[in-house]
C-alpha cells in the first residue's frame, strides 16, 4: 500500500473561504426612511406635549393652592355714596384685605372699611391720624385730602384735637381718626369721633368701577 501525500497549499486552495464575520449593512429605501423619521418626530412631539400639559397642570395646582390660602384673607365691598369722590366713585367694587393687622400697621392715608358705631352698617373712609395707646402722639399741622393740603385746625376743633389723647378715649380704644375725601359730603370723625381698630373690617388694596 502506497502512502499518499497531499500538498497542504493545494488543499488550502481547494477549500472554501471562511464565512465573513463583518455585520451586514441593510440598505433602507427612501420611503421606509421617511416613515421612520415621521414616527420619531411624532414621538418627540407627543413627549413635548405631555411635558407641557404637566407644567400647566402643576402651575394650575399652585395657583389654586394660593387662591385657597389667600381667599379667607380678602373680601369684596361696594362703595355707596359720594363721600370718597374722586378717589372712589359710587358703585366702585373694592378688594378689602382682612388680615392687614399681621403684616401692615395702619398708617395715615390708608383707605379702610369699618363697622360704624350703633350698627349703622359699614363705611369706607381715609385714615388721617392714629393715636397710640399712651396718647402721646401729636397731630400733624396739616392733612392732605384729595390732593389739597388743609390745616388740621380747619378740619377738627381744638377741643377735638385735645380729646384725641384723653384717657377717656384711650381707654375705649378710640384712636383711629378718619375723613372722607369729599369733605362736603362725608359723615366721618368730625361727626361721630374716632373709631376702634377692632371695628376695622380691612384695608382697601384695590378698587375698580
Amino acid at each position: 500500500m502506497e502512502d499518499v501525500s497531499v500538498d497542504a497549499a493545494a488543499a488550502a486552495a481547494q477549500s472554501p473561504p471562511p464565512a465573513s464575520t463583518a455585520p451586514r449593512v441593510v440598505a433602507l429605501d427612501a420611503e421606509l426612511e421617511a416613515r421612520l423619521a415621521a414616527l420619531n418626530e411624532e414621538r418627540l412631539r407627543q413627549e413635548k406635549w405631555r411635558a407641557r400639559v404637566w407644567r400647566e397642570r402643576r402651575a394650575l395646582l399652585i395657583l389654586l393652592g394660593l387662591v385657597l390660602l389667600l381667599l379667607p384673607n380678602f373680601r369684596m365691598a361696594r362703595v355707596v355714596g359720594r363721600s370718597m369722590e374722586e378717589e372712589l366713585e359710587n358703585g366702585d367694587t373694592l378688594l378689602v384685605w382682612k388680615s392687614w393687622r399681621r403684616f401692615s400697621p395702619l398708617t395715615p392715608g390708608d383707605i379702610i372699611v369699618f363697622r360704624s358705631r350703633g350698627g349703622g352698617g359699614e363705611l369706607v373712609k381715609r385714615v388721617v391720624f392714629v393715636q397710640n395707646r399712651q396718647g402721646t402722639l401729636r397731630w400733624p399741622r396739616s392733612i392732605r385730602i384729595s390732593g389739597a393740603v388743609i390745616p388740621t385746625e380747619m378740619l377738627f376743633s381744638r377741643r377735638y384735637l385735645e380729646a384725641s389723647s384723653s384717657p377717656a378715649w384711650i381707654r375705649q380704644g378710640l384712636v383711629v381718626h378718619v375723613l372722607g375725601d369729599n369733605l362736603e359730603h362725608s359723615n366721618d370723625s368730625r361727626d361721630f369721633g374716632p373709631i376702634r381698630p377692632e371695628s376695622i373690617v380691612g384695608k382697601v388694596v384695590q378698587f375698580r368701577p
